[in-house]
């Protein structure tokens, strides 16, 4: 049996639990001291006097300069597909937590942070469509445009970078931040 040391959290879920903190006054969350593949639980209070249980996965990335998109910010996660599919029946939300670096004239470089919450059954449904779905792992390569948009471009190079941008399923724009959908 795997506990956590709860002594020292992932930063990443603490910054996740302080953005839902955020959210109102109807949400509390809880860290399990059991490593179940849930990283986070989350209470929500409901009008009606009852309560709603989330369970949230989260990751993390630092931002990599390097990109098919040249000068973006482009943040990489990996996944088992394997357990993506096995802990769907536990974690309703996965969220990755983007640290981009921001560099100002004068100053010490710091951190912004970005996020998507995704419900843990549209991943799926998008990352069916990945190279790594039927074997070995899912990375996910996700650039981040000044619009606002995130696309993921994993195995996109310059030539077909145009055509992929058009397949919804590399479009991860309506979960940036999407901290709403819990």
């Amino acid at each position: 049996m795997t506990y956590k040391n709860i002594f020292s959290f992932e930063p990443s879920e603490l910054h996740v639990a302080e953005e839902i903190a955020k959210l109102s006054k109807n949400y509390e969350v809880f860290f399990p001291v059991k490593d179940v593949g849930v990283d986070l639980i989350v209470s929500k209070n409901l009008s009606d006097g009852h309560r709603q249980v989330i369970t949230i996965q989260v990751k993390a990335s630092r931002m990599f300069e390097d990109s098919v998109e040249t000068g973006l910010s482009t943040f990489w996660i990996k996944l088992d597909p394997k357990k993506l599919e096995v802990f769907s029946k536990k974690v309703d939300y996965y969220i990755f937590v983007f640290y981009k670096t921001i560099y100002e004239k004068d100053s010490i470089p710091h951190f912004e942070r970005e996020y998507i919450v995704i419900p843990t059954k549209d991943l799926i449904k998008k990352s069916k469509n990945k190279k790594g779905w039927k074997k070995g792992w899912l990375n996910y390569y996700f650039v981040l445009y000044p619009n606002g948009d995130i696309m993921e471009l994993r195995d996109v190079n310059k030539k077909n970078l145009e055509n992929e941008k058009k397949k919804e399923w590399r479009n991860y724009s309506k979960y940036r931040n999407a901290f709403d959908l819990l």
